[in-house]
């Protein structure tokens, strides 16, 4: 199913969920509806180089017993694809981990990407990212849409010290004032 989430008005976690649960429940019943009929019937920009709806695909596979299927009288296990090529720009799946007795074990994840637009280790960071959104939310499910930090502490002294980090002294001043000391100094100049 193709979704968006509504994330005007900032809410809290708790009640993006229930805006997204709304959206799916909807989406499910019409999930009759061909795929491909939807294209038509939208009739968005199209081109060769990406799918027509969506970029970004979030699988999840849930109640997988020990991991895999379990089948009586068959061994099952996962077999990779071993595709070179990813469908979308990025692809987040994640599944539900339970130990030998049944228990909930945790969550595993997987980041595919497409390699014309990421290289891994940028694919990687993304997955950081989602992790470290997961965790906040988990932690707080009343925190707000904007509230929840996507750059770790690294990143952001990064972008905000080392980036912006010219070394050069800036005099004091209005924007206006120092264009006219500069325009005074060259009147002549384009």
């Amino acid at each position: 199913l193709v979704l968006r989430a509504d994330v005007s008005g900032d809410p809290g976690f708790a009640g993006l969920l229930g805006r997204v649960r709304d959206v799916s429940v909807a989406g499910y019943a019409h999930q009759d509806l061909p795929f491909e009929h939807l294209v038509e019937i939208l009739n968005p920009v199209r081109s060769l180089a990406r799918n027509p709806l969506f970029q970004v695909s979030v699988t999840s596979q849930a109640g997988l017993e020990g991991g895999g299927l379990v089948l009586p009288g068959l061994e099952c296990r996962a077999v990779p694809a071993g595709l070179d090529t990813e469908k979308f720009d990025l692809t987040f799946a994640v599944a539900e981990r339970f130990g030998a007795g049944g228990e909930p074990a945790g969550v595993s994840g997987q980041v595919s990407f497409a390699a014309d637009l990421f290289d891994e280790r940028s694919a990687v960071v993304l997955g950081e990212r989602l992790v470290r959104v997961l965790a906040a939310v988990a932690a707080d499910p009343g925190v707000r849409v904007s509230g929840v930090e996507v750059l770790s502490a690294a990143e952001r002294d990064l972008i905000v010290a080392g980036w912006n980090e010219t070394g050069a002294d800036v005099p004091a001043g209005t924007l206006p004032g120092l264009f006219g000391v500069v325009a005074g100094a060259v009147p002549g100049a384009v």
